[in-house]
Formats: C-alpha cells, structure tokens, sequence
C-alpha cells in the first residue's frame, strides 16, 4: 500500500472510530486511544500484527510503579529506555519534590513469558470477539484483531488505574499522545484534574491529511496544556485548531540560555538519520548519505552517523559499522565532537543551535523547520559555498547567528522556575484562566 493510500484509509478509519464507543471503554474516545495503533495496523508486518494479537491473549503488557506520597501532583510517564526521555524527566521531577510518582514499564517478551494469565484467557476472547464486532468497518480481519487485541491491553491499564484510587489535583506526563498515556489523560480530564503534557523533540505540523503519526504530538493532543520551548511550537499547534491559552511557553529545562561557545575544530561532521517511522525514511536516509559522502571527499573530512533512537544499523548494510555512534553518546557528547552536522526531516536542528553547532539541511521533501536560507543546501556545490560562507564568520557573528535562530525556536525565561510557578498556579486553582 502506497503512504498516500495509508493515509486515506488512516482517515477513515479515524472517522469511524469517533462513531463509536468501546464495551469496558465507553467514557474514552476510541479515535484517540487508536490514533497510532490504527497507523502500525496499517504498516507493520503481519508476524507483528499476529503476534500482539497472541500475546495480548496469553500476557499482560505493563506493570506499574506507583509512589504515593499523598501529594497534589501526579507526574506519570513510561519507561522509553532514551537518553533524551530520561535527561529531560530526571529534571522535570526534580523541580517538584513534593510529588506523586507513576511509571509505566512495559514488559519485555520473557518478563510477559513469566506473566502467563491462562485464567484471564476466556474473558479476553470475550472482549476480543466485543470489539471485534465494533470495529467490523476495519478492512481486513488481522488488523481488526490488532486493534482488538490492544483495546484489551488498555481496558486492562484502566482496572489497575482503578485499583489505585487517584486522586491528584495536577497532573504531568512526558508524552500524551500514545497508548498508557492517551487512557490516563482522559480518564483525569474526565475526574477534572488539570492535565499537562511536555514538548519532546519539535513538533511540526506539515499537513493534517498525511504522516499523522509523526505529527501525533499535535494532532493527538489529549491534555488540558501543553508545556512548549518556544513561539516556533504554539505556531504549531495554532495551525491545527489549539488555542494559545492551552500551549504554555516556558523555555528548556535543558537549555535556558543560547549558546555562546565557539567549538574547538574537530574536522569531523555528523549525519543525523531520519526517524524509519517516516513513510519517506528509507529515500531520505539513503540520499543524505550519499551526500554525506560527497561532502566528506570535498571537505576531506571523516563523519559519524548517529541513527534515530528507534532505529538500527542493521539497515545500512552500506556504512561501515566504525562510522555509527554508540547509542549510550549523549547529544551534548556528540556536538562536542562534531564541526557541523546534516540532516533531512529531524528536529535535530533546533538541538544543534541550541549547543552551537552548524547545521544543514538536506532535504527533497517538504520539512519547513529551517528558519535561515544558509540552513537549507540542495546540492553539493550550493552546500559548499554556504560552508565557505559559514567559515568566514568570525566568532562573533557565528555568536549572533545562533542567538537569533535560539530565539525562534526556544524562549529566554528560566524554564525551571516557569513550570514551578505554572504547577503552583494549577495546584491553588485547577488552573482555570
């Protein structure tokens, strides 16, 4: 199936879940639970589809790690095992020592193999042949058992959601736009806790009408605000219907102030690989590293490849294995061993002026992040000449550039005390404007 004919059936499929209501799920919109589920039923292989099917059958999916310590504030997340989800967390729950916690961890196949429910088996075929009836509009029968088979996984999160007895005044997640997340946000919204989610990454609304998985942060947006780094995000989410009220700029905890640091010439670059969830990824990744190759011989210059954190080197059988960054390499580690780095369709861009680094964007499709011409190169003479150009800056113009891009994409209020003074506010009040 074609990505345009994944995304039109995407739609429909959307459209008739909001018709609908799930036996056990009633109060929870079904085009919001599925809204990424429905996308993998439409891409994955069908091993994969069969195989969540059997297990959501035989095993649970999750355990929880609930701290109650009686607070008004509930910060909730699951375990996504990256660098980037873990560094900004930490410090997310560190501003807040007076605090409920509650992490969702997913179980590894052999932690499910220990987690046999032979009993629960009946029930869930029950529910299984329930919701399969409900989503009879579901083209083909292995994706509608998919979809079944993880509705059952989450009307199993909501019995131990339950049996918790929650009651916060606030709550906070990382991410609210999938699975766990997705159930727990509108199952407070609907007990009238102020619910808040986090920006991770940057998200870009390119077009309501394709891609919607990697646009899920925007278009998938359960929470009552949304926690942003800067003016580039809330335009985001204007152009999709949210109101400003509810896109909250606080800046970065992780980076308050513009970079200010020249780096030390390594005479090494980096390719930052796309995400393979993108439709185009396998086009893209293959052209940038063709360039890359390309600008590495004009340059006489040696690269490294830091791959997406879903990804895998094993896709590339071309690239010498040396040239792949450890995946335990921080983004600062990184950028402190680069002169500059490449990229298509990621967000790394904004990482990258924010520690100073040069960036260009390589890219054939549309994937408006870049906010300066010199960013964008289409070739490699048109890259050379704007590298030439960047080199003969002198440090304090380099200073300047990197200050007026972080201004675009990340305020200057000290994001700590910020979301402090914004959690206090829903806390006294629910927030209420």
């Amino acid at each position: 199936m074609s990505e345009k004919s994944i995304d039109s059936v995407h739609q429909e499929y959307l459209s008739a879940f909001r018709q609908v209501r799930m036996p056990g799920l009633e109060e929870f919109e079904t085009d919001k639970l599925l809204f990424n589920q429905s996308y993998h039923a439409l891409t994955r292989k069908w091993k994969f589809l069969l195989g969540t099917v059997v297990a959501a059958l035989f095993f649970d999916r999750e355990t929880i790690r609930y701290d109650d310590r009686e607070a008004g504030l509930l910060l909730y997340s699951e375990v996504f095992n990256r660098k980037d989800h873990d560094t900004y967390w930490q410090l997310l729950c560190d501003l807040f020592p007076d605090k409920n916690t509650m992490t969702i961890v997913n179980l590894s196949k052999s932690e499910m193999k220990r987690c046999l429910r032979l009993g629960q088996i009946p029930g869930k075929l029950k529910r299984l042949a329930q919701y399969n009836k409900r989503l009879k509009f579901v083209r083909s029968r292995l994706q509608r058992a998919f979809l079944s088979a993880q509705l059952i996984w989450l009307y199993q999160f909501l019995k131990k959601i339950e049996k918790l007895q929650l009651h916060p005044k606030a709550a906070m997640c990382f991410c609210d736009a999938d699975f766990h997340e997705t159930l727990l946000v509108q199952w407070l919204n609907h007990r009238g806790v102020a619910t808040v989610t986090n920006q991770h990454g940057q998200p870009l609304l390119r077009d309501k009408n394709t891609d919607r998985l990697n646009q899920s942060q925007v278009l998938n947006f359960n929470s009552r605000y949304f926690l942003a780094k800067g003016s580039f995000t809330r335009e985001q989410f204007r152009k999709a219907g949210v109101s400003d009220d509810r896109v909250i700029v606080v800046g970065d905890l992780k980076h308050e102030k513009p970079a200010v640091a020249i780096h030390e010439k390594k005479n090494r670059f980096c390719v930052f690989l796309d995400t393979p969830s993108y439709g185009f990824a396998e086009k893209t990744n293959a052209e940038l590293l063709r360039f890359a190759e390309a600008v590495g011989g004009a340059l006489h210059m040696d690269y490294y490849v830091k791959l997406h954190p879903s990804d895998d080197s094993g896709r590339y059988s071309g690239v010498s294995p040396d040239r792949f960054l450890d995946r335990n390499i921080s983004l600062s580690e990184c950028f402190g061993m680069i002169d500059f780095g490449l990229f298509s369709a990621s967000a790394i861009y904004i990482d990258m002026i924010a520690f100073g680094v040069k960036a260009y964007q390589y890219c054939g499709i549309p994937f408006p992040i870049t906010s300066s011409e010199d960013d964008r190169v289409a070739s490699l003479e048109d890259f050379t000449e704007k590298h030439r150009r960047w080199e003969a800056k002198n440090d304090g113009e380099k200073r300047a550039y990197f200050a007026e891009l972080y201004g675009r994409y990340y305020s200057d209020k000290n994001a700590a005390d910020e979301i402090r003074m914004f959690v206090g506010h829903l806390l006294t009040d629910g927030g209420e404007q």
